[in-house]
């Protein structure tokens, strides 16, 4: 497991300066960000990609920087997981310069339609509620919600879990915040907007338990000796979150993934950032 760094000072810049032209609002640019870990040799060939790049100057790529193994920052203070490096090889396939722009949860929807990027790769499951405001590529891996807690407390389903006097933390604004809701009526609820503080607030004694996902637990598990991950509950499509009006880029992007799925490249990647495929 890496050592996860704490998000660095970003650089902001306007859209217009990015996009050379559009809003002039402010966004932040990680302006570290490590070189991927898998030489993918030959490159695709994607449908639409003259297009896209008279499209694109540049491509902006939403990421939050806190979703171990998605996007997070490594012990350098680089941006760097899966998601990052599939966003690098996409943009190096149409032949665009890639620009990574930061997201909090919370705002990631409003953060897409304002323009901030073009599309969001960040470990972002696909919802029925997300799709009526924006595309998604197809799935490329699937993740579940888990529960965080303590060995001495027993028990294998969310009703085990859900009783007055114990409570959990989650990442607010995500499919997470919304699963806890539905499925926890007694217990209390705590969210935070920094997704790498889940653990502190265990420790902190301020929640029982820490809901997450099954790729994220081990990193949580590891910061909390005597605790265990129960389920996953779900399973939960990932897919790249795109503009709602960027139709090429949703195909391009789709037959970028169907060509790392079928050369193994993808499941070759995957296997660089500790995922099981």
């Amino acid at each position: 497991m890496p050592v996860i760094g704490k998000k660095p000072a970003l650089q902001t810049k306007s859209i217009r300066a990015l996009r050379k032209g559009g809003p002039d609002r402010q966004v932040r640019v990680y302006n570290k960000v490590a070189g991927p870990k898998f030489q993918l040799s030959p490159k695709p060939k994607l449908p639409k990609a003259t297009q896209l790049k008279a499209q694109f100057p540049k491509l902006l790529v939403g990421a939050s920087g806190d979703y171990f193994p998605f996007n997070y920052i490594d012990s350098s203070g680089n941006l760097t997981g899966l998601d990052v490096e599939l966003a690098q090889h996409f943009a190096d396939a149409l032949n665009i310069e890639v620009v990574f722009v930061d997201f909090g949860w919370p705002q990631l929807m409003t953060a897409l339609a304002g323009g901030d990027f073009d599309l969001a790769l960040s470990g972002i499951n696909i919802t029925d509620e997300r799709k009526q405001k924006a595309l998604f590529s197809t799935p490329y891996m699937h993740t579940g919600a888990v529960l965080v807690v303590p060995n001495k407390v027993l028990g294998s389903t969310t009703n085990d879990f859900d009783k007055d006097g114990f409570s959990l933390v989650v990442n607010q604004g995500g499919f997470l915040n919304r699963f806890a809701v539905a499925n926890f009526t007694h217990a209390g609820i705590v969210t935070t907007t920094d997704n790498l503080s889940l653990a502190d607030h265990v420790l902190q004694q301020k929640t029982t338990f820490v809901l997450t996902d099954n790729l994220e637990a081990p990193s949580i598990v590891r910061q909390l000796p005597g605790y265990r991950q129960v389920a996953p509950f779900t399973k939960d499509p990932i897919g790249a979150l795109i503009q709602q009006d960027q139709t090429d880029l949703q195909l391009a992007f789709n037959a970028f993934l169907k060509s790392l799925s079928e050369s193994g490249a993808l499941d070759q990647m995957k296997r660089k950032y500790e995922i099981e495929p």
